[in-house]
């Protein structure tokens, strides 16, 4: 057998490998995620149902996640291409355990530093330069997902309650996800997310009536044209585009 330099028989690992880390039973970008923030402090992912509990990362407690779909600035998860993705890399919400370990200004300000989920739960949210220059920024242009609601949603949000937008978030996922399984010959998912979000209920309600009586016996693409002409009368009867502000 090789010896080593200092004369020793090499150490042989026999048994069971060592337990998988716990923070690497999640996706394959989660983990990356993760490895990347745990040199800044120790992180801890408990996953129970509907409920994410973030650990402790450094000395700081952080909160219970109840909803991973709901941004810490009001942003909603359910409406956007990414969280319908079928690939890899899709994502799973603004505060699922991934997106947390990478972080971003608002998870680092409210959720990291006062141990809270929403922005509109901290006491000096009036007077918060940074979130309302990002609502200020949904007002006019688009990321990956459609910010036109932003600023309209965390106003209902603050005078309605959150079970209220809960609600009609959930009420429009149900129709985006008709939309999807039904009429996307592959590259409408966007275009359906932002109908989603910006035509109201009634219209969309409306279009996939339509479309369904329309489409009969046509191929998906035909599906999909179908579609997408309703929904471009929709949004310009609202006055409203079906494409990202850049």
């Amino acid at each position: 057998m090789r010896r080593s330099r200092a004369g020793r028989k090499p150490r042989v690992r026999t048994g069971s490998p060592p337990a998988r880390p716990a923070w690497l039973n999640v996706s394959r970008t989660a983990a990356i995620a993760l490895s990347a923030a745990a040199p800044t402090g120790i992180i801890r992912l408990q996953v129970k149902p509907g409920v994410a509990r973030v650990g402790s990362v450094g000395e700081k407690r952080m909160p219970d996640i109840e909803y991973e779909w709901i941004g810490v600035c009001g942003l909603s998860c359910i409406l956007c291409p990414m969280y319908h993705s079928e690939s890899e890399s899709r994502c799973e919400g603004c505060k699922s355990e991934g997106r947390i370990a990478v972080g971003c200004p608002f998870i680092t300000c409210a959720v990291r530093k006062r141990g809270i989920e929403f922005c509109w739960e901290c006491p000096g949210c009036g007077s918060c330069e940074k979130w309302a220059k990002h609502r200020e920024a949904g007002r006019k242009r688009d990321s990956f997902k459609c910010y036109r609601t932003l600023d309209a949603d965390i106003r209902a949000i603050r005078k309605l309650g959150l079970g209220a937008f809960i609600d009609g978030q959930r009420a429009r996922e149900r129709l985006l996800k008709l939309m999807l399984s039904g009429y996307n010959e592959g590259r409408s998912r966007t275009r359906y997310c932002i109908a989603a979000t910006v035509l109201p209920l009634e219209e969309l309600e409306s279009c996939l009536a339509r479309a369904d009586t329309a489409s009969a016996g046509l191929d998906m693409k035909g599906r999909a044209r179908t579609l997408k002409g309703l929904l471009d009368d929709a949004a310009a009867r609202c006055g409203v585009e079906l494409r990202l502000r850049k």
